[in-house]
C-alpha cells in the first residue's frame, strides 16, 4: 500500500472479490454440479458472510478468553514526571472548562508540567487560556506555558511540536473536549512505573441527554469495539488508541515524529511504542468523558475522518500482519487491518452480490433455486429485520449491534473511496453544536 497508487489498492481489492466469486462457483460446481445462476450468486453470499462474520467471531472469542485473565495490578511507586499537552484550535467556549477540569486533578505540582499549544485560533482561546492562569496561579505551579503557532498545519504538526518540548518522563495529550475523572491523572500515570508499559489510553463514556437512535448505535459500536480494546490490552497490546486521553513513555517516543497529515496520531504512536519492545494498554478504569455528536451528520464526519486514519494507519503498518516475530500483538494486527481496510469492501460486495441474487429469485420466480438459496434469503431477511429494528428503535436483541457494525462497514467503505479519490480528512474541524452543549455543562458543574 506505502509503493503503490490507491488505483493498484482498489484493483486489487476489487480483483479479490471477483476471485471469491469466481471461486465459490466451482466449489459450488464440485458439489452439487453446474448450479442454476441464483445459487451460484447465493454460494457467493455464504462465502462471504463467512469472511466477514468469521474473523470478528474469533477475534472476539479470543479477546473475550483474554479478558479472563486480565490486566496486570497497577504497580505502585514513585509517580513519574508528567506533561500534560492541551492542543487548541478556536476553543473559546470550553478551554475554561478543561483548564477547571484539569486542574480539580490531585497528581502532585513539582512533577506536572502542562503544555497548551494553539494552531492559529482567530478566536479568544488564547487569551481566555491566559487570563485563566493569571486568575489562578497556583492551579498547576510554575510549570506552565502556551505556545502559539503562527499557522494552522494540524494536530499532528501541533502535537509534534508540543513533544518536542515536553520535559515530562510521560508524555500526553488531551483534547480540549475531554473531561477526564477525578485520579484520572494519577492512575493513568502509575502504570508507567511497570517498565514494560510504554502507552496507555482511557475508557470513554459519552455524555447525552439526547435518546436518539444514532447515539444509541454509537454506543452499541464503541460496546462492541471497547471489548476488544480491553481484550487485546490483557492479550499484548491495542493498536488502536484515543487521543482524547492518550499517554507515552517519553522515551520510547523520542525521535519518532507523528507523520503530519495521516491522522490517527494517538494510534501511530501507540504502535511505535509497541515496535520499540514496550506494551500498549487500555485502561478500563482509566476514564474520560465527551459529549455526543447531536445528529447523524456530525456523527458521520467524525467518523469518516477516524475511519480514514485508521485505515491509512494499518496500511502502513502492514509488515506488522500476523507476523510471528511480533507474536500476538502479529495477530491483533492481521486481525484489525482485516476489519479497518479488508471487510469494508467484502461486506458491500457481498451486499451488491445478495441483492442480485433477491433479484435474479424475483425474475425468475425461484426455478432451479436449491435450499441454499431459500437458507441466504431468510438470513437476508434477519439482517433487514435487525437494521430496520434498530433504526425505528424496536428492541430486538442484537439489531443494534448489527445495525452499528454495518453502520460502521460504510464508514470505513466511504473513508477509503475518499482516499481513492485523494480527498485527506486530516485536518480535524469541530462540531459547534457539541462545544455548546459542553459549555453549558461545564458552567452547571463550576
Amino acid at each position: 500500500h506505502q509503493r503503490l497508487p490507491m488505483a493498484i489498492y482498489t484493483i486489487s481489492i476489487v480483483a479479490l472479490l471477483m476471485v471469491l466469486v469466481n471461486y465459490s462457483c466451482d466449489l459450488m460446481t464440485h458439489a452439487l454440479g453446474t448450479p442454476s445462476l441464483v445459487d451460484a450468486l447465493s454460494f457467493t453470499q455464504l462465502v462471504v458472510a463467512g469472511l466477514v462474520v468469521g474473523p470478528v467471531l474469533i477475534h472476539q472469542a479470543w479477546c473475550n478468553m483474554a479478558i479472563k485473565r486480565g490486566l496486570p495490578e497497577l504497580p505502585e511507586g514513585d509517580l513519574p514526571s508528567l506533561t500534560v499537552v492541551i492542543p487548541t484550535w478556536n476553543e473559546a467556549l470550553i478551554i475554561e472548562g478543561k483548564l477547571n477540569n484539569l486542574s480539580k486533578q490531585s497528581y502532585p505540582r513539582d512533577r506536572l508540567d502542562v503544555i497548551m499549544i494553539d494552531s492559529a485560533s482567530e478566536d479568544k482561546t488564547v487569551a481566555k487560556a491566559r487570563a485563566w492562569f493569571d486568575a489562578n496561579p497556583d492551579a498547576f505551579g510554575p510549570s506552565v506555558r502556551i505556545i502559539e503557532e503562527s499557522e494552522r498545519r494540524g494536530k499532528s504538526f501541533s502535537i509534534n511540536h508540543a513533544f518536542s518540548e515536553s520535559s515530562g518522563e510521560v508524555v500526553m495529550m488531551s483534547d480540549v473536549d475531554c473531561r477526564l475523572d477525578e485520579g484520572a491523572l494519577e492512575r493513568l500515570a502509575r502504570w508507567f512505573i511497570d517498565p514494560e508499559i510504554g502507552a496507555v489510553t482511557g475508557h470513554q463514556n459519552l455524555i447525552d441527554d439526547s435518546g436518539s437512535t444514532e447515539i444509541e448505535q454509537e454506543v452499541a459500536y464503541r460496546d462492541a469495539f471497547t471489548r476488544f480494546r480491553h481484550g487485546e490490552s490483557c492479550l499484548d497490546s491495542t493498536p488502536i488508541f484515543h487521543g482524547e486521553c492518550a499517554a507515552y513513555r517519553a522515551s520510547a517516543i523520542a525521535g519518532r515524529p507523528l507523520i503530519e497529515g495521516a491522522n490517527a496520531d494517538d494510534s501511530q504512536m501507540a504502535v511505535h511504542v509497541r515496535r520499540q519492545g514496550l506494551r500498549a494498554i487500555w485502561d478500563e478504569q482509566l476514564i474520560f468523558r465527551e459529549v455526543a455528536p447531536p445528529d447523524g451528520h456530525a456523527q458521520r464526519v467524525q467518523k469518516i475522518r477516524r475511519a480514514q486514519g485508521l485505515s491509512r494507519h494499518f496500511a502502513r503498518n502492514s509488515d506488522l500482519w500476523f507476523t510471528r516475530k511480533q507474536g500476538a500483538f502479529g495477530r491483533i494486527m492481521g486481525t484489525e487491518a482485516w476489519m479497518h481496510v479488508i471487510l469494508p469492501w467484502l461486506v458491500i460486495g457481498g451486499s451488491i452480490v445478495g441483492f442480485t441474487a433477491i433479484g435474479v429469485f424475483i425474475y425468475t420466480g425461484g426455478t432451479g433455486a436449491s435450499w441454499l438459496t431459500y437458507l441466504m434469503l431468510v438470513v437476508d431477511g434477519l439482517v433487514a429485520l435487525f437494521l430496520v429494528s434498530a433504526r425505528v428503535g424496536i428492541p430486538i436483541p442484537l439489531s443494534r449491534t448489527a445495525s452499528a457494525f454495518g453502520s460502521y462497514m460504510w464508514i470505513l467503505f466511504s473513508a477509503q473511496i475518499l482516499m481513492i479519490r485523494k480527498m485527506s480528512l486530516h485536518r480535524w474541524e469541530q462540531v459547534t453544536a457539541v462545544r455548546k452543549r459542553l459549555a453549558e455543562i461545564d458552567s452547571i458543574q463550576r
